[in-house]
């Protein structure tokens, strides 16, 4: 594989939806075209058999992760944010998404805001 087409290969972007009891769904969408978050939304209501998308559980059991080439630089940027009920997930989904070591960026959040 080409250095051009290896890079392109590993830009996406991605979310993980971690529900109460710790099951895990998540979406990859390497064209970074998709409305993946409410595709990820329905797929769970699907599975789970919910009346309605399961909003309750975002944010504060979400992550998320874009992957992007900086036109300036030419170097492969990456974006990852958790939230912290999950942050203990972080392993998982470095392997889920590819990212090694990354350490993901907590984002602020609290309870009942």
């Amino acid at each position: 594989m080409k250095s051009d087409q290896l890079i392109l290969s590993k830009m996406f972007k991605g979310i993980a939806i971690f529900t109460p009891g710790g099951d895990l769904i998540y979406a990859i969408d390497p064209s970074k075209q998709d409305q993946w978050h409410l595709h990820l939304c329905v797929a769970l209501q699907e599975i789970l058999g919910l009346p309605e998308p399961p909003h309750f559980l975002v944010p504060g059991y979400t992550a998320t992760i874009d992957r992007w080439l900086d036109p300036r630089t030419k170097q492969l940027q990456t974006s990852a944010e958790i939230y912290r009920p999950v942050q203990h997930h972080q392993a998982l989904l470095n392997s889920v998404f590819g990212t090694s070591n990354l350490v993901w960026q907590v984002a602020p959040w609290q309870e009942g805001a």
